[in-house]
C-alpha cells in the first residue's frame, strides 16, 4: 500500500507540473479559495470559461470530511460526466472530458462533505493510444471504469476522423456515437464505493458492450476508405466489446 501511495503521489505531481490550468493559482480573476475549498451538501464549485474551451481531462484531488463515504458529481455544461466516491484520505480523480465546454462544476451530494485539495484542467489534446496495442496481460486486469475511459477516447477519435472524411451524418452521430459516449460516461459517473461485481456494474458493462455492437454499421462504413488510423479505432472498440463480454461472461449477438 505504501508503494502504491507513493506512485500515486508521484503521478499526481507529474500531472501538476503539466496542468494547463491549476485552480490553486486562481482563475479568470477569481482567487484560489473560490475553487479549493470544502463543499457541504449540495454546495458547488463552478469554473466558468469566457467562451467554449476545449478540455481534454481534469485531475481532481479530493478528501472526504466525514467517517462515511462522501460523493460529489462533476458536470460539464450541465451534463454529468463523473461521480467521485471520496473516502477519508487524499486520492486523485482523473476525469475525461475531451470536448468544448463553457462551464465545469463539482457538486457535493446530499449528506456529503468533500474537501477539494486541488483541481487541475488539461486543455492540450492527447495523442490517441490504441487499445489493441496494450499487452493482453494488462487488459485482463481492466475494470469497467478503465474500459469506459478507453471507449470515450476511441469514440471521440472515431467521430472526428469520420466527420473530417464526410463519412458520418448528424443522424448517425445521434444513433451510434451518442449512445456509446453516454454509456461510457456512465461507467465513470458511478459510485466508486460500489462492488465491481455488483448487478448494477454488470448491467452497465452489458449496456456499454451492446452500444458498441449496435454501432457496427458505422464500422462497416470505415471499410469504404483506406485509412489505417480509422481501421485501428474501429478494431479498438470491437476488441473492448469482446473483452468486456469475456470478463462479465455474456454473449453479444
Amino acid at each position: 500500500m505504501k508503494k502504491l501511495f507513493a506512485i500515486t503521489m508521484i503521478f499526481g505531481s507529474m500531472l501538476s507540473a503539466y496542468a494547463d490550468i491549476d485552480l490553486k493559482d486562481g482563475f479568470n480573476g477569481q482567487p484560489a479559495r473560490t475553487f479549493i475549498r470544502t463543499l457541504d451538501s449540495n454546495e458547488r464549485i463552478e469554473v466558468n470559461f469566457l467562451r467554449p474551451q476545449y478540455v481534454e481531462d481534469l485531475m481532481i484531488f479530493a478528501e472526504g470530511r466525514q467517517r462515511r463515504f462522501s460523493f460529489a458529481d462533476v458536470y460539464a455544461d450541465g451534463e454529468l460526466i463523473s461521480t467521485l466516491g471520496v473516502p477519508g484520505f487524499d486520492p486523485d480523480y482523473p476525469v475525461v472530458v475531451r470536448g468544448n465546454v463553457q462551464k465545469i462544476e463539482i457538486v457535493a451530494r446530499a449528506n456529503s462533505r468533500v474537501a477539494i485539495r486541488d483541481f487541475q484542467i488539461f486543455t492540450t489534446p492527447k495523442v490517441y493510444n490504441s487499445y489493441v496495442r496494450l499487452p493482453r496481460s494488462a487488459r485482463s486486469d481492466y475494470s469497467l471504469d478503465d474500459w469506459g475511459k478507453h471507449v470515450i477516447d476511441s469514440v471521440y477519435e472515431l467521430y472526428y476522423l469520420m466527420r473530417d472524411k464526410g463519412l458520418i451524418t448528424e443522424d448517425e452521430y445521434i444513433t451510434y456515437i451518442q449512445p456509446m459516449r453516454r454509456l461510457a460516461i456512465r461507467t465513470q459517473a458511478s459510485d466508486d464505493a460500489r462492488d465491481a461485481e455488483s448487478i448494477r456494474t454488470y448491467r452497465k458493462a452489458r449496456e456499454l458492450a451492446e452500444s458498441i455492437k449496435a454501432a457496427e454499421p458505422l464500422f462497416e462504413r470505415t471499410l469504404m476508405v483506406m485509412d489505417q488510423h480509422l481501421d485501428m479505432v474501429s478494431i479498438d472498440l470491437l476488441t473492448i466489446m469482446e473483452d468486456i463480454s469475456e470478463k462479465y461472461d455474456f454473449d453479444i449477438e
